[in-house]
């Protein structure tokens, strides 16, 4: 008899995504190693360039994609660069990174997780904070106790992206 596998959870697919040597951790070149396959992905026509179309076939995420575009364009010539793609990477990774150990281990990454599904709610509605180093959303209804506690805001358009991931995956094949 075949023993059924269950399917992985979110957590156990973006880290699995991430971690590209298997060493059971991502390290920040692991990370910067996945952006720049998706920004290869993304430049379709290989002028080292993503502009907001090409950005767009893979994120398939309308307005809040045109947006976070935006804010990634620094310079606002509608063409991000890889530095400009890879920009919140970094200080996302150290926000990831609880133990500043340098590399994610998958207790971080499933806390990521864990979180966002211990506040009930879905990606698209509430307000998001800082808490204990992670990026967490909260119905409107708790954002107003984490204001009171001081806890700063945080930008709601980003989360660990799975699907994208695994679409970036398939383009490498």
């Amino acid at each position: 008899m075949q023993e059924k596998k269950t399917p992985p959870t979110e957590s156990e697919s973006w880290f699995d995504n991430l971690d590209l040597d298997k060493s059971g951790d991502i390290s920040k070149q692991e990370l910067f190693e996945s952006i720049r396959k998706r920004f290869d992905a993304m430049d379709a026509n290989g002028d080292k360039g993503v502009t907001l179309a090409e950005y767009m076939k893979l994120r398939k995420d309308g307005v809040s994609g045109e947006a976070r575009f935006g804010r990634l364009d620094s310079n606002k010539d509608g063409v991000l660069d890889m530095s400009e793609f890879a920009s919140p990477a970094d200080w996302r990774f150290d926000r990831i990174d609880r133990n500043s150990d340098g590399v994610i281990s998958r207790a971080e990454a499933d806390r990521l997780f864990e979180l966002s599904e211990q506040t009930g709610n879905s990606r698209n509605e509430g307000q998001c904070f800082y808490v204990d180093r992670q990026i967490i959303r909260v119905k409107e209804e708790a954002a107003e106790s984490l204001i009171k506690r001081g806890f700063p805001k945080a930008d709601c358009q980003w989360t660990p992206d799975v699907i994208e991931q695994e679409k970036t995956k398939q383009n490498d094949k």
